[in-house]
């Protein structure tokens, strides 16, 4: 009988062993979760040459890409991960980084400078850009406009 208990034992061992390893790779195979987003922006037909996106959420991290010189951009979080948490977003565009220390504190005092698009769409108080990150591929082709609207996608 002794012989009996010590081979159950042995087998509760090893199923309990195979069990923990099998849980351990499910995790490995899992996907990571959110989305991926794309896209190119243009103002008065033409693409913005450079600068920075930025989407903001009411609640949690913002997330931002680089605009390229043909407009396109590519979003990553903080941690230069690609997948973008599900949610609605301001979208913020900040461009002209070389003439931003030219600036006065007032945005409206520009004097002999012109930016590369209305001011609005440079702050979360006052951009009128929302989208909303959906599960998958993201691709969004935005369209400035000189006057200000909201653009919800």
């Amino acid at each position: 009988m002794e012989t009996f208990v010590g081979i159950t034992r042995s087998w509760t061992q090893i199923v309990l062993v195979l069990a923990i390893v099998a849980a351990g790779n499910l995790g490995c195979n899992a996907k990571p979760t959110g989305a991926t987003v794309v896209g190119k922006i243009s103002y008065q037909s033409k693409p913005v040459k450079d600068g920075t996106i930025l989407f903001m959420p009411r609640g949690g991290l913002t997330v931002t890409g680089n605009i390229e010189p043909g407009g396109k951009f590519k979003l990553v979080t903080p941690k230069l991960d690609e997948h973008i948490p599900l949610g609605k977003y301001t979208v913020v565009i900040i461009t002209d980084a070389s003439n931003m220390a030219q600036m006065s504190e007032d945005p409206m005092a520009l004097g002999n400078i012109k930016p590369a698009i209305p001011l609005e769409f440079s702050s979360s108080a006052t951009s009128p850009l929302e989208y909303e990150v959906k599960e998958g591929a993201n691709e969004f082709d935005i369209v400035l406009d000189d006057h200000l609207r909201p653009i919800k996608r």
